[in-house]
């Protein structure tokens, strides 16, 4: 949409109003700021954010670059915030403030993860997500990925012990996108 309708809405956010060029830039910041702190096809990152346009620009961004993404809920406790960082195998996670003290209490249960990037006023963390971002390039980052490239870990709760991860593909995103899409026109063909 970046490239065919640049200039049309592609989100509404609160009292913020973002056309796909905009959202495109966000995303290629985001995934030059990774690319420049080392992070490459097949890393793992774990994000900790409430919706916001910065929860896009995280998913987008990560996306670009086939770096494979795990979204976590903000109300996480330590454990499971370790937990998940574990299993991913996670060397970043982006954590907006509200759930700082969270990650900061998860640390020393995470070996693999290397740096948190923090998001919102007050969080403690060395890296910031609007400071870095504002200095990236909003240039297409250079990666050749396929359909068939992992793209997230959505993880299930755990009723029954730890919570498993399902992982999914590019490809199956767009397939459930298009079948979305189907299903909307379908209803909306009902309605009028």
């Amino acid at each position: 949409n970046a490239r065919n309708a640049p200039g049309k809405p592609a989100l509404i956010f609160e009292d913020r109003r973002l056309d796909w060029r905009t959202l495109n830039a966000g995303a290629n910041r985001l995934a030059n700021t990774l690319t420049k702190l080392g992070l490459r096809t097949g890393d793992r990152v774990v994000y900790i954010m409430d919706n916001s346009v910065e929860f896009l620009e995280v998913f987008y961004g990560l996306a670009k670059l086939g770096i494979i993404g795990a979204p976590v809920m903000t109300g996480s406790v330590a454990r499971e915030i370790a937990y998940v960082a574990r299993d991913l195998g996670a060397q970043l996670v982006i954590c907006q403030a509200s759930a700082a003290a969270a990650v900061l209490e998860a640390g020393p249960q995470m070996p693999d993860v290397s740096d948190v990037i923090g998001f919102g006023d007050g969080h403690p963390f060395g890296l910031d997500y609007e400071m870095l971002t504002r200095a990236a390039s909003e240039e297409e980052p250079d990666v050749d990925l396929s359909p068939d490239h992992d793209l997230t870990v959505k993880y299930t709760s755990g009723t029954t012990g730890e919570p498993k991860g399902c992982l999914r593909t590019h490809r199956q995103l767009l397939a459930r996108s298009e079948e979305h899409t189907s299903e909307l026109q379908s209803r909306l063909h009902l309605v009028c």
